[in-house]
């Protein structure tokens, strides 16, 4: 616990500092009814629903990209805004991607090698360790997710739910759920959508706290 502990200090410290900074969207509409912008400094383009916008993105070794949605209302009645942080903050948290060395910081090495396994294509199944994830493929590189207290910005072990633009969401993709590391525990678990938007290419998810994701599906 101890280790874990330091871990996500660490991952907390390294997503704090300016060379981590995210990117802020506030796209304008279109005639689709779509809001859209680019981030210059990372090279993505978000693309949500008018009932949303993006407020963190990060981008993956697939080349894809996922980002928090923002100006939305999570199932349990919590409207989800933006910080000056530029964090989706939900109820009294704030989430923040740690990217960079700051996404594997702490862990252990076991872990580390199937992050890098699942960004490299690899089985699932295998990557994991977890049978749960046969037949499953991940649509996502992975993203290192950090749960914040939204007051004092220190590293709190909570549930969330978020609700997650994925930038290659497409209709005919079968089953989607997400991969999640979950740092407390150290093993990798499948955690299924509550919603999905094609429109908005986004999903909703409740992920237990501090870990690494990737969106994946079975057809």
């Amino acid at each position: 616990m101890k280790k874990v502990i330091k871990a996500l200090a660490l991952a907390a410290v390294l997503v704090s500092m300016p060379v981590m900074a995210f990117a802020s969207y506030s796209g304008s509409n279109d005639d689709s009814g779509s809001s859209s912008s680019s981030n210059t400094s990372s090279g993505t383009t978000a693309s949500v629903g008018s009932n949303g916008s993006v407020s963190l993105s990060s981008s993956d070794a697939k080349g894809t990209s996922i980002g928090v949605q923002t100006g939305v209302t999570t199932s349990t009645g919590e409207t989800v805004t933006t910080n000056a942080r530029g964090e989706a903050v939900i109820g009294d948290k704030a989430v923040a991607f740690a990217t960079g060395v700051a996404a594997t910081a702490g862990l252990p090495e076991r872990a580390v090698a199937s992050i890098s396994a699942i960004n490299s294509g690899a089985n699932l199944a295998e990557a994991t360790g977890n049978a749960a994830f046969a037949g499953y493929n991940a649509l996502t590189g992975t993203h290192a997710i950090v749960v914040k207290s939204a007051a004092t910005e220190q590293v709190v072990e909570e549930p969330v739910e978020v609700s997650l633009y994925v930038s290659n969401l497409m209709a005919d993709l079968g089953s989607v759920s997400v991969a999640f590391y979950d740092n407390v525990t150290g093993q990798w678990m499948m955690i299924p959508i509550t919603a999905m938007d094609l429109n908005s290419k986004t999903v909703s998810v409740k992920v237990p706290g501090n870990g690494t994701l990737s969106v994946i599906y079975k057809k």
